[in-house]
């Protein structure tokens, strides 16, 4: 017992003390450790006065008690009125007020007014009230009442952090002053000591719950603890009943000691306690957490669906809208980086009063967000505030705080693609009020990081079905260019292409004019009737200028102002990237060719196109080379020429492949029917020596020692090939179904035998760790040459031996898991992108094809499944397979399970 109270009493000084050192400036820490600590006297008092130090020492010690316990409650209801906003005390003199008062109780605690004729029974400290008791305790009801009361008030007004912050300190209030209040104040002399004692140490809860809602920036949904608790109580109960249930039965009919009884039905209630947990966790989310069930199963859903879209704009809205009516949000909205500009743009808004959001890539929130690569939410940002970190990072956190504020986010997502940041997923509150619990934040992250993948292969599929499209686009404005007659249409028609192409704001050829060495206008397209004209501003002639000097292409930033006094975004002028490409004829400079923007800078394939486009210029302007016209119009014919003799040669070269795959499942069909012929032909000559060795076991019934051991060596022997010829057959098998179910580890352990020799001769040791029993849908024969394949590759791995585990298992997210891990040579880094491809291989020439991964990959994929390989050079290699698990459990009639 005493070292349980000095544990609590470290506890609850500890927790207080942590409190402090996190702001010793701030004044809600400082009153909560001042709480703590005259707490902490009243915790130890408490314990004294009931320990055998005589009446005098005992009387003071209860004095003290009721003293502190004076002091503490004026801090704790101060804590309360203070805790996030003041209302009642909203002055300094009602502070001092209120302290007076709790003062003057504390200084009478050591008369008689308020306990009086203290003597101890029994060991036990005894006590009469005196007549000012009544207001000691009208004192202490009212404080903490009034604090209580306040909370509540705040609770009703607060939302998300807030909200949850003073939930955990109502219910840590709740728990504390249902036990401790009524057995300090009415009870004392009635419990005993250790009744007493333990209704003290529920004050634990009061400390522990503050201290975790002022430490804490990101706290627990109290509905997740509540479910997990729930369902863990459940259980728990349920083994005790069923312990209790089988004791009787143990000990009367069966007659087993105690202490084997117990160890029983400790095991048995392990058991039942994992096996009632999932249906009990399955009822509890149906029945009593419907919402949380709810939102997990729409993420789910969201989560297939998003690897099935890829149209970017669709992708986008369902994904959003699915988030806002899974976690009841009043706004989303992602933001993209667009292209490799140093801009970010939204993609999509729902709930927001701006419409369109643009954020560079210098933005301080965006630095942040690269920095830190994860979630930041804006309550927690106020905290950190309120926390008086040191000025430069409470003015860090200010200015990202009103980052936040100026986009209307709640939270801010990163979204990562290869570490870099992609784009931002911006969510509004909860319009329930309640805040972003770790368990929402760990599902969004999941989905972020889902959508990140999805959206990349959008862009990717947007990116291919652009540049085909601008491939079909640039070749038919090549043939409008080629039927115009007249220059001027012709260089319209260019600049108007540079800006569809390369998604620039402004467009201008300037044609050198020779004689006077000046360059003049003659075709602009702008796309914004907002930015100053190019060719008005003496800059770009300067720039034109130089690009004829150094005969290449340049890159200019420059600053442009608006001819109308103000950008769309309140700004008078900006920083564009200007590009100008000369346009070099056969002896000289023709033009230039200038293309700007503000939001990028420009890719390969766009000043590829602009290239293009700028040979058309040259073309136009030297309208009389007609020769050169055509030649240029025969090497692009040859360009498409070569890319469709490529094509071609590519698509050769995969039925190629397709067919080495095709022969090498023939030779390995064919190897499997030879070795089912040859343990046919092996099993009748093991018969015979069977027989006879049985024979003479008969003739023969004395025998030596040392001939014994032989005959015993020769039975296990034979019994051993037999059990190799009969897994052999079993593996050589045929199926005759498409597909079958499966049992996993019936069929890895008919497939383990062909490879035992192996396994001994290299010397590894093989682990099994199959759990559950996992039945997957799929070819028996292809499982196979699978399961086959990927230990053969370990066995090969390890020539001086090592260790290969195989392990199976049921996940989490309910699929098959199958684990093949070895502690061989492993593969580099180089090489793991490239084990799956066909005819790769690392071996020597002559000891691989090259194909046995590839149609491990193949035959897993088409079954619906993913493998997965790790690889850390030295440390060996590990294969993960994941299946789909069956819905419904199958019989045992169903499943393909043969037995060797």
């Amino acid at each position: 017992m005493l070292v349980l109270f000095l544990i609590i009493l470290f506890s609850n000084f500890s927790l207080g003390l942590a409190v402090y050192l996190r702001n010793p400036l701030g004044k809600i820490n400082k009153i909560f450790f001042a709480f703590v600590l005259c707490a902490t006297v009243w915790f130890l008092t408490n314990y004294l006065q009931n320990e055998s130090v005589g009446l005098p020492l005992a009387t003071l010690f209860l004095k003290i008690d009721f003293a502190a316990a004076s002091l503490a409650a004026y801090f704790l209801s101060l804590f309360c009125l203070n805790f996030q906003q003041v209302h009642l005390l909203s002055s300094r003199l009602k502070e001092l007020l209120t302290l007076s008062l709790a003062l003057a109780l504390a200084a009478l605690s050591f008369s008689d007014l308020i306990i009086t004729r203290i003597e101890i029974l029994d060991g036990i400290i005894h006590f009469a009230t005196g007549k000012l008791f009544a207001l000691y305790t009208i004192h202490l009801l009212v404080y903490i009442g009034s604090g209580c009361i306040d909370l509540i008030i705040k609770w009703r007004s607060s939302q998300g952090i807030e909200r949850m912050q003073i939930f955990y300190l109502l219910l840590g209030f709740l728990l504390t002053a249902a036990i401790a209040v009524p057995a300090n104040l009415f009870f004392q002399s009635v419990l005993s000591v250790g009744f007493f004692r333990i209704a003290n140490y529920s004050f634990l809860f009061i400390v522990t719950f503050t201290t975790y809602s002022i430490l804490r920036y990101r706290l627990m949904d109290i509905r997740g603890v509540i479910r997990e608790s729930t369902i863990y109580l459940i259980c728990s109960l349920a083994v005790i009943l069923f312990g209790l249930l089988l004791w009787l039965p143990l000990n009367e009919y069966f007659l087993l000691p105690p202490h084997v009884s117990l160890f029983l039905i400790l095991l048995s209630g392990t058991a039942i306690f994992y096996w009632i947990q999932a249906p009990t966790r399955k009822i509890a989310n149906q029945y009593f957490f419907s919402s949380v069930r709810q939102t997990e199963e729409m993420v789910r859903v969201l989560s297939k669906k998003l690897a099935t879209l890829i149209d970017q704009s669709e992708l986008v809205s369902i994904f959003l809208k699915t988030v806002i009516d899974s976690f009841k949000l009043d706004k989303a909205g992602i933001i993209l980086r667009k292209g490799t500009s140093d801009y970010y743009e939204s993609k999509e808004l729902i709930g927001f009063k701006i419409k369109n959001l643009s954020l560079k890539s210098d933005n301080f929130l965006i630095r942040h967000l690269k920095k830190i690569k994860s979630v930041e939410i804006k309550e927690e940002l106020t905290l950190k505030i309120k926390d008086n970190f040191p000025k430069e990072e409470t003015t860090q956190l200010i200015q990202l705080k009103e980052e936040m504020r100026k986009i209307e986010a709640e939270v801010c997502l990163a979204l990562l693609r290869k570490g870099d940041l992609e784009g931002i997923l911006i969510l509004g509150k909860k319009t329930s009020g309640r805040l972003y619990s770790k368990q929402d934040l760990e599902l969004l992250q999941t989905l972020a990081n889902q959508a990140t993948i999805a959206l990349d292969n959008a862009r990717l599929y947007n990116e291919v079905k652009k540049s085909l499209m601008e491939r079909i686009n640039l070749h038919e404005i090549l043939l409008a260019i080629s039927s115009l007659v007249n220059t001027d249409k012709i260089l319209d028609l260019i600049v108007k292409s540079a800006i569809k192409f390369t998604d620039s704001q402004k467009s201008i050829i300037l044609i050198m004019d020779e004689k006077k060495k000046k360059f003049y206008q003659t075709a602009a397209e702008p796309s914004n009737s907002n930015l100053l004209s190019p060719a008005e501003n003496i800059q770009f002639y300067d720039i034109a200028r130089k690009t004829a000097k150094e005969k290449k292409l340049l890159f200019t930033k420059l600053l442009v102002s608006a001819p109308t006094g103000e950008l769309p975004d309140g700004k008078k002028e900006e920083v564009q990237t200007v590009l100008s490409l000369p346009l070099t004829g056969q002896k000289n400079i023709l033009g230039i060719l200038i293309c700007c923007s503000p939001l990028h800078s420009y890719d390969q394939e766009q000043m590829q196109i602009l290239s293009i486009l700028a040979d058309q210029a040259v073309i136009a302007i030297e309208k009389t080379h007609l020769i050169d016209d055509l030649k240029r119009a025969q090497v692009d014919l040859e360009n498409w020429s070569k890319e469709l003799d490529r094509k071609v040669k590519e698509k050769s070269e995969e039925l190629k492949k397709s067919q080495a795959q095709l022969l090498q499942s023939e030779k390995l069909a064919g190897i499997g029917q030879l070795a089912a012929g040859i343990a046919h032909e092996i099993r009748n000559p093991l018969g015979i020596i069977a027989t006879s060795l049985y024979y003479l076991n008969d003739v023969l019934p004395e025998k030596k020692e040392d001939i014994k051991r032989h005959f015993q060596i020769m039975e296990a022997e034979i019994s051993r090939c037999e059990s190799i010829i009969s897994s052999l057959l079993e593996f050589s098998r045929k199926s005759t179904q498409e597909f079958e179910l499966i049992d996993v580890n019936q069929l890895l352990n008919i497939t383990l035998p062909l490879v035992e020799k192996d396994l001994f001769v290299n010397d590894i040791k093989l682990t099994k760790k199959f759990r559950h029993r996992p039945i997957i849908k799929a070819n028996v024969d292809e499982m196979k040459q699978t399961f086959l394949n990927l230990i053969l590759n370990a066995t090969q791995a390890m020539p001086r031996g090592g260790k290969l585990e195989i392990a199976t298992s049921i996940t989490k997210n309910e699929r098959v898991k199958i684990k093949v891990a070895d502690s061989g040579t492993g593969i580099s880094e180089k090489h793991l992108s490239n084990i799956f491809d066909p005819f790769f291989t690392t071996k020597a020439p002559g000891e691989g094809t090259g194909l046995g991964l590839t149609l491990v990959h193949n035959i897993i994929e088409r079954w619906g499944g993913t493998i997965q390989v790790e690889s850390q050079g030295v440390k060996g290699t590990t294969f993960t397979i994941e299946f789909p698990i069956l819905k419904e459990e199958p019989s045992q009639e169903e499943i393909n399970a043969p037995t060797s």
